[in-house]
């Protein structure tokens, strides 16, 4: 008697699904390349993994994606570990990945950024230490190979920019197995020489095996320890090494690196011309104010003079009228008068000695007006006395500036002057006689 089969609902099915794959499969093991990546809440990871003729789905949930070392990218070729696993709102077989890591590169570039958390966490990549370049080198030393086209296109850049910088090279491997320790030795040899301003490491595009001696501790170490600045000049722009992240500044190619530590030579000119343009508009600022000051020098001392002869001959009016009421000459005067006006003596000799006394109190309040008056001239020549001396020329040059002559005459263009002329410098202490060469 053949029996009804037993019908299993959705729910209990895909748990029967489940049970029977954790029981034969368990935990599988699997690598492939990434075909397509979705991030959705709380960072789960919902990605395709595929070879040549299959693919899976494959979730990552976010408590450890958020662990990842790298970032998930189409394209990346990765081995994975995890179980398989129906969904049941879906009814869709995807693979719950518990550990997943870059193949074959993806070992390096596991070792890079794990190497580069170790040296972040110790301050060698921070801002703050890094030094500013020097604006204009007399001298650059540069390590990179001798025969490959790095360190010709840095030359023709350098020509093109500033032709009087000084070049010196460091012949170094940049590729292959100890590589890096050539470099670390151009890094002692250019500190230990102290011949050039900075230093400048420099190599072609590659692939992060070609690239991976820029990446080694030691060297990161010692570009950290060099007493000179150091520029990194690795590679291509994407590229970036852990030599670009320690350098005091990163250029993106070898040839930006010579346009990065050179400025051109034409701007400079420029520049500079610019500057003896200000300077010159400057002189001429100053001689106007060193006429003006002569000018106000020269009424100054006239008016003072003028003004004291004033004083002089007030003065001496004055002395004048004070004998004229001495009180002995008056006493002369009334014996003399005591002989002929004797009725009248009481009388008379009040009336002159109120006379007296009234001209002893004008004098008194003209001489104290005198006195103030004498006073407020004095400081107000002092005051013109300091306002002189802040316009003074000389306190100008005592902050730096010079005046240039050429046989008594104000130099106020470099055109007023020819090679072998004789130009006297006169500073705030002091004269120097020049020759133009």
């Amino acid at each position: 008697m053949k029996t009804d089969p037993q019908y299993l609902t959705i729910t209990r099915l895909c748990q029967y699904y489940n049970t029977v794959l954790e029981q034969y499969c368990g935990t599988v093991y699997f690598e492939g390349e990434v075909s397509s990546v979705s991030v959705g809440a709380r960072h789960h990871h919902y990605i395709k993994i595929k070879d040549q003729n299959s693919a899976v789905s494959a979730i990552i949930w976010g408590s450890y994606a958020q662990t990842l070392k790298f970032k998930l990218e189409v394209g990346q070729k990765v081995l994975c570990q995890g179980s398989p696993q129906i969904y049941p709102a879906r009814g869709d077989l995807s693979t719950i990945i518990t550990s997943i890591k870059l193949a074959g590169q993806g070992d390096l570039q596991q070792k890079f950024l794990e190497l580069k958390e170790k040296l972040q966490a110790e301050g060698l990549f921070d801002l703050a230490r890094k030094r500013k370049l020097p604006f204009l080198p007399t001298s650059i030393g540069i390590i990179t190979s001798a025969t490959g086209a790095v360190i010709h296109d840095m030359s023709v850049k350098f020509a093109e920019r500033y032709p009087s910088i000084k070049i010196y090279l460091y012949d170094a491997r940049v590729q292959g197995e100890g590589a890096y320790r050539e470099l670390i030795s151009g890094l002692q040899y250019f500190n230990q020489q102290n011949k050039v301003d900075l230093i400048i490491l420099a190599r072609g595009g590659g692939s992060l095996e070609d690239l991976w001696n820029f990446n080694e501790e030691a060297l990161v170490r010692a570009i950290f320890a060099s007493n000179l600045p150091v520029v990194s000049a690795v590679g291509h722009e994407p590229d970036i090494s852990l030599s670009d992240l320690v350098a005091d500044l990163r250029a993106p190619t070898p040839t930006a690196a010579a346009e990065f530590t050179v400025p051109k030579l034409k701007d400079l000119l420029i520049h500079l011309e610019k500057q003896l343009n200000r300077l010159n508009q400057f002189e001429r600022w100053v001689m106007n104010y060193w006429q003006k000051f002569e000018y106000l020098s020269e009424k100054f001392f006239n008016s003072k003079s003028n003004y004291l002869q004033g004083l002089q001959q007030q003065l001496l009016h004055f002395q004048r009228i004070l004998k004229l009421v001495e009180p002995r000459n008056l006493i002369y005067n009334k014996k003399q008068q005591l002989t002929n006006q004797l009725k009248n003596l009481n009388t008379s000799y009040q009336n002159i000695l109120q006379i007296n006394q009234r001209k002893f109190l004008v004098l008194g309040n003209l001489a104290e007006h005198f006195r103030k008056s004498l006073n407020t001239q004095q400081q107000y020549l002092l005051e013109k006395e300091k306002h002189l001396a802040a316009i003074n020329p000389i306190s100008i040059l005592a902050r730096g500036f010079s005046i240039v002559k050429k046989k008594g005459n104000y130099i106020r263009e470099a055109s007023e002057v020819s090679v072998n002329d004789q130009l006297e410098v006169q500073l705030a202490k002091g004269t120097i006689n020049v020759i133009v060469k």
